[in-house]
């Protein structure tokens, strides 16, 4: 029997030049897209250097909760002291509720923070494509730019809300388990660092394959938007000429086709990724539980300091695995800036003269 997703598996399709042309590819940093992004993001500094501060603390509250899980199970079961046991339990807690608070506060701001810079580039964008002549749209058709400034802003949205902050919450975090790791137990951390090779090279090999992959997603989604923006636009031609029927085929089994296999594609890869992942995580807990675990049954090792020492390496490897996410991010940050301030900088050019008069009101003689 054949199923309804089958036809779009069938049959490799491509999108047309127009919409490959204008794909977003990687780039490293530049300054100068990146002078341009701080003349929107500049207006909402003071909240960013608020919202770092909650980060912070954050990130410092999440550090420390390992600590007191040890002083638990060393000072207080291991030692039979029930007013050792109840302080831990108490700082545990309140270090979970100030993490909590200030990741709310966080999380709050950011949102506003990101949601203003977008409504102020796109308020910008709005403007400036009114003014533009009508010579520029001859040359680009209205999907193409509906394509361009949706794509490019989602994207420039996505990092400006949410990966710009996560980027310095994730060193964060990981710089202070280090440092704990470090603090608690020489030896095993470098047992788990053993494991960072393998990670690193999972990181490098993934993130090549799913930036091209995103890259076709991303793609997909513009010629998503530029073909439905043309048929609404012009459905009264379409209609016109009775292409009803055919506009849905190529729409259905091209578009809708191209889409679904290259959305598999990524999801095939994060699905291979993202285990492979938790399990050099997993090993990396196995080689502490064992040599841990030795060290702890011949008395050179604490019971609390092994359990507080599995923690941290669970807390350990989630930053490595978001900073490569948030390195993507960027690099497609740079790429759609610097297509956004190329349509931002096309000259109008029809443009009133410098000593034009202001029309008196029209009364309707002629």
């Amino acid at each position: 029997m054949t199923t309804q997703t089958e036809p779009f598996l069938r049959k490799q399709y491509a999108p047309p030049a127009y919409v490959t042309a204008d794909e977003v590819d990687a780039k490293g940093f530049d300054p100068y897209i990146t002078r341009r992004y701080l003349q929107f993001i500049r207006p909402y500094a003071g909240r960013i250097i608020v919202a770092l501060f909650f980060m912070a603390i954050a990130s410092l509250a999440g550090v420390v909760g390992p600590y007191f899980v040890q002083v638990a199970i060393d000072e207080g079961i291991t030692a039979g002291s029930q007013t050792a046991l109840l302080w831990a339990v108490t700082w545990y807690s309140a270090t979970a509720l100030v993490q909590w608070g200030a990741t709310y506060i966080r999380v709050y701001i950011m949102v506003r923070v990101g949601k203003g810079i977008i409504v102020d580039l796109r308020a910008r964008l709005f403007a400036h494509l009114q003014a533009l002549s009508l010579s520029f749209y001859n040359r680009y058709s209205v999907g193409r730019v509906i394509a361009r400034v949706v794509g490019d802003v989602s994207v420039a949205r996505q990092f400006l809300t949410w990966a710009m902050l996560a980027t310095f919450r994730d060193l964060l975090t990981l710089l202070g388990t280090l440092f704990a790791m470090l603090a608690m137990n020489v030896s095993l951390s470098l047992l788990t660092f053993t494991v960072l090779p393998l990670m690193i090279g999972a990181t490098v090999y993934f993130r090549a394959r799913a930036r091209r992959n995103y890259r076709r997603v991303r793609t997909a989604n513009s010629w998503t938007n530029s073909v439905l923006a043309e048929n609404i636009n012009g459905v009264r031609v379409v209609q016109a000429f009775s292409r009803e029927r055919i506009n849905y085929d190529y729409f259905r089994e091209a578009v809708n086709g191209y889409s679904l296999k290259v959305n598999l594609d990524a999801a095939r890869l994060a699905s291979f990724f993202l285990p492979l992942a938790d399990f050099l995580g997993s090993i990396a807990t196995v080689l502490i539980v064992w040599v841990g675990g030795r060290a702890v049954l011949g008395d050179d090792l604490t019971a609390g300091v092994l359990v507080a020492f599995i923690l941290y390496v669970e807390r350990f490897f989630g930053p490595i695995r978001m900073l490569s996410g948030h390195y993507d991010q960027f690099q497609s940050t740079m790429a759609s800036g610097e297509r956004i301030f190329d349509l931002l900088d096309r000259p109008i050019e029809v443009q009133d003269a410098p000593d034009a008069r202001v029309m008196p009101p029209i009364r309707g003689e002629v």
